[in-house]
């Protein structure tokens, strides 16, 4: 069974809520408020409801370009030191990156597991990256630097930071009947990256032992 921390943000939930809202505050109102204030307030939550609508669209955009067999993203991290780099500054054939964040518990378990499997393909043409999506840079670094995760690890940032790699934290929920109902973000995700293609090879909520199937596979071991 997978083991993931996933963050709901269901844009319809948030649009009732601001409807419901307002249908209480206006209904509360004393009935003396003139017409010109109650439609100011309509236009207002409507703009709300379509900017809201407008994220989530963009957010499944940004979704889809994640997909695995497309150009794969790019993007700049920030390493324990404060040095910038991007995925092109590392030239190995093959990207692994590991997202997580300090507060993901299943990113935390399976941490060691990611090290181990860095370890053991050292010596092949892989780089490895351990890349944090926690808002708070300092808070990240002080936890890396406790429990000494910092070879190869970096920094994204949040949402916020806008950065395409976060892209790759997006997963999609479905319903039992099998429609989409939201883009959200999913913890822990590992991504594989074929350089000499250009292409996003895998991008999956990883298992035990799912990383050192993909990376056989690869290799022919």
């Amino acid at each position: 069974m997978k083991s993931v921390s996933i963050y709901l943000e269901t844009k319809y939930s948030l649009v009732l809520s601001i409807i419901l809202f307002a249908f209480f505050s206006v209904g509360c109102k004393n009935n003396t408020q003139n017409l010109s204030a109650q439609t100011g307030a309509d236009s207002t939550i409507i703009k709300e409801a379509l900017e809201q609508e407008r994220r989530f669209e963009q957010k499944r955009i940004n979704f889809k370009k994640a997909a695995e067999g497309l150009p794969y993203l790019s993007g700049d991290l920030v390493s324990i030191t404060g040095e910038h780099v991007s995925l092109e500054d590392f030239d190995k054939e093959i990207l692994v990156l590991d997202f997580w964040a300090p507060w993901c518990a299943p990113c935390i378990k399976k941490i060691p597991e990611f090290y181990a499997v860095m370890e053991k393909y050292k010596d092949k043409n892989i780089s490895f990256l351990l890349v944090s999506v926690d808002e708070d840079f300092e808070g990240w670094k002080q936890f890396s630097i406790e429990n000494n995760w910092v070879k190869n690890s970096y920094w994204v940032g949040g949402e916020s930071v806008q950065n395409p790699l976060y892209w790759y934290t997006y997963y999609e929920m479905e319903s039992d009947e099998g429609g989409s109902v939201n883009v959200t973000s999913a913890l822990p995700k590992q991504v594989v990256i074929l350089k000499e293609k250009g292409t996003t090879y895998k991008n999956y909520i990883p298992e035990e032992g799912s990383l050192r199937l993909i990376l056989s596979e690869l290799l022919g071991e």
